[in-house]
């Protein structure tokens, strides 16, 4: 089964990994953190090349608890 997020599943500080539908995904930025909450979209930072995605809940592919 297919996990849906919306923005409110999300706090600051919260890992996630990014859908494999994803570009960043398949470049190999697969996790990062979550900077903030937008009205929109989850901005997180990527581990691997420490950029600032904006993402939107469908592009996250799994909260890491």
């Amino acid at each position: 089964m297919i996990q849906t997020y919306i923005l409110q599943n999300f706090l600051p500080g919260d890992r996630v990994q990014l859908a494999p539908h994803h570009d960043l995904w398949m470049r190999g930025a697969k996790y990062g953190t979550v900077e903030r909450i937008g009205r929109r979209a989850v901005h997180v930072r990527l581990d691997v090349t420490r950029r600032l995605a904006r993402l939107s809940p469908e592009d996250i592919g799994e909260l890491i608890l």
